[in-house]
């Protein structure tokens, strides 16, 4: 069995001690490029390696991802203050993803959770007390379910994350009640495979697409699945859980106390170790499957783990989806799987230079205090 992964898109570790400090201070050095690098007309521009769109709108690479993590970092208290444009641009920001242009043949971004507007208008729930968004959000989230099931980018799994974030935002039953029905659906969906299990074909770009990522493929819908399975029957529960391992197990390629998945069952020898295509993704997507449920998929997880780690920083840069942290993620879950220190210390190894400066983090204090003070933090929406 050759190498599980491509070698040239991984770079060596460099060893240094972990300092919270300079992470802390590191992430006020980002937000602060961020404020300075804002353009009211064209937002921020695409990274050169991320597409041909030069100013997207969307959750997954756009302004609305941007807002969406100042936004948190805001409310987990690791930033002092969001800047005092940013609740003036969240209207302005829906209407342009309204109006973002899609080439022809892709699908509709209305169904899209990670690029239509779905996330923009909860990050409006979040930011403000109008509570006329909660039935628009229930609407857009309840007709986005119509239609083909799709995958976790582009259809119905990545609209069940949103919806049990508005659960856990309000506590009000309709989520629960439109989670189960798109739970429904996106089981009744799979289909049995010979040599493969359980698995999810369908549609993408005007071709069949069987991926096992967690982005464009079979970790995808189970993560959405896991998300909220003790709102589903115990029926259910266990049929879910048999045939997430059973899936996975056919579909592992382990060689040397090592384990990867390829993109697709199709094609076997395509590796990568991104968070969208390969271990790390899977790993992060069953952060809610059953510890013990499995000895066979818990031996395999911790494999793909140490993979993860062999194989070293990805080049690309920082980013979730091919980037070092989506790979950090994948440690972070490996570390409430099993409590083992090594998967706490290892996303904490560095492959870039130490943030210029000292070790105190300076307040982050670009403008006028940002309107989500105390009476907003009622709705947290764990994005």
């Amino acid at each position: 069995m050759g190498q599980l992964y491509p070698a040239d898109k991984h770079c060596d570790l460099r060893l240094e001690d972990w300092s919270e400090d300079r992470v802390r201070h590191g992430i006020r050095e980002i937000v602060r490029h961020e404020v300075e690098s804002f353009d009211a007309q064209h937002l921020w521009p695409t990274h050169p390696l991320d597409g041909d769109n030069a100013y997207p709108t969307g959750y997954y690479m756009g302004a609305g991802g941007v807002l969406w993590g100042m936004s948190f970092l805001h409310r987990e208290q690791l930033i002092d203050e969001v800047p005092d444009w940013f609740s003036a641009q969240l209207d302005a920001l829906v209407q342009l993803n309204k109006i973002e242009f899609y080439p022809p043949g892709m699908p509709s971004p209305a169904r899209s959770y990670l690029f239509g507007d779905i996330p923009l208008l909860m990050l409006q729930s979040v930011d403000g007390d109008d509570d006329s968004l909660l039935d628009q959000i229930f609407a857009r989230l309840e007709q986005s379910t119509e239609g083909p099931v799709s995958e976790l980018m582009w259809g119905v799994p990545g609209n069940m994350i949103a919806t049990m974030h508005m659960s856990a935002a309000t506590g009000e039953s309709r989520w629960l009640g439109l989670y189960r029905d798109q739970a429904e659906k996106t089981l009744k969906s799979a289909a049995k495979i010979d040599g493969v299990g359980y698995h999810w074909v369908h549609e993408l770009y005007g071709q069949q697409h069987d991926g096992l990522g967690s982005v464009h493929g079979f970790a995808g819908y189970v993560y959405a699945l896991l998300a909220g399975i003790e709102h589903l029957s115990q029926d259910t529960q266990t049929h879910l859980i048999d045939r997430i391992s059973e899936t996975l197990l056919a579909t592992v390629t382990r060689s040397a106390g090592r384990a990867n998945w390829p993109r697709s069952p199709s094609v076997s020898s395509d590796w990568r170790l991104y968070h969208c295509h390969g271990a790390p993704g899977i790993i992060s997507s069953l952060g809610r499957y059953p510890a013990g449920a499995s000895a066979k998929l818990e031996q395999t997880l911790l494999e793909a783990g140490e993979l993860i780690y062999e194989a070293g920083p990805l080049r690309k840069g920082p980013t979730l989806c091919h980037g070092t942290a989506g790979n950090g993620f994948a440690f972070l879950n490996l570390f409430e799987r099993t409590g083992g220190e090594k998967w706490l210390a290892r996303p904490r190894v560095r492959d870039a230079q130490p943030v210029a400066g000292g070790t105190q983090p300076r307040a982050f204090r670009p403008g006028a205090p940002h309107a989500m003070d105390g009476r907003h933090r009622r709705r947290r929406v764990p994005l």
